[in-house]
């Protein structure tokens, strides 16, 4: 009977330690392989949707992700960029859904520059076509302050004559 009460307080210990650090910020968000999801969050990484593995092929999916502080705009940072060059894609949009404004597209092995948000939310679309797969991408995510507006346009005199 003792080995059974250590065995299952080593897997309690294992889930709860588990279940920690996921509610400390150590997780992990996968963009789904057709369809879309979402997450609230300042912190954590950002797959495709193999994880660690190499991704798919026919891959269509779409994650938004909303800051978990109020006030605060979304920052993804590349950790691991690989893709099929000619035909998988990441496409990075300014707010929620893929109707936003995109911020970037890319494929190959280039990384990404820093991508912040401007408005508060990111949506992180990946896309694969029908032959070659490679090891994906990850990338942190993080919760910023928003950029500061742009500066006024200066006011050009006016040199009519007024007539």
């Amino acid at each position: 009977m003792k080995m059974k009460s250590t065995l299952k307080i080593k897997f309690w210990f294992l889930v709860s330690a588990f279940s920690a650090l996921t509610n400390f910020g150590f997780s992990q968000t996968q963009v789904p392989f057709a369809g879309n999801n979402s997450v609230t969050t300042c912190s954590g990484t950002i797959k495709d949707h193999a994880g660690n593995a190499n991704y798919n092929d026919g891959a269509n999916g779409y994650t938004v992700i909303n800051p978990g502080t109020p006030g605060n705009v979304i920052q993804l940072t590349f950790t691991v960029f690989a893709l099929e060059c000619c035909c998988d894609y990441v496409r990075i949009y300014d707010g929620a859904g893929t109707g936003g404004t995109l911020l970037w597209s890319g494929n190959c092995t280039t990384f990404p520059p820093v991508i912040t948000a401007t408005v508060d939310a990111l949506t992180v679309q990946f896309t694969s076509d029908g032959s070659v797969v490679a090891a994906g991408f990850a990338a942190n995510i993080a919760c910023v302050a928003p950029p500061p507006p742009p500066p006024p346009s200066p006011l050009v005199p006016f040199s009519g004559s007024g007539n």
